[in-house]
């Protein structure tokens, strides 16, 4: 589980990565080169995101398949706020 859950942030930040710059290469560059790097970037965010969707449902998975993980995800996520 600790190996998924680093994986899946890893993936996280690196998106990041890709979103932040994006969006402001818009006010620095000029709009042809913005608009590439744009695309360019959609398309390895688009990925990265199907590798979080993977990496959580390997994380559900795992937590289905063992009883006291499943109670101990049950207590934790019925805490509100």
């Amino acid at each position: 589980m600790q190996a998924l859950l680093a994986q899946r942030n890893r993936l996280v930040e690196t998106k990041k990565k890709f979103s932040v710059p994006t969006a402001e290469l818009v006010f620095i560059a000029d709009k042809e080169l913005s608009k590439k790097v744009e695309q360019s970037s959609k398309k390895i965010i688009k990925q990265i995101e199907t590798q979080i969707i993977a990496v959580e449902a390997q994380l559900n998975e795992l937590i289905a398949n063992d009883e006291d993980l499943k109670q101990q995800y049950q207590f934790i996520t019925s805490v509100q706020g």
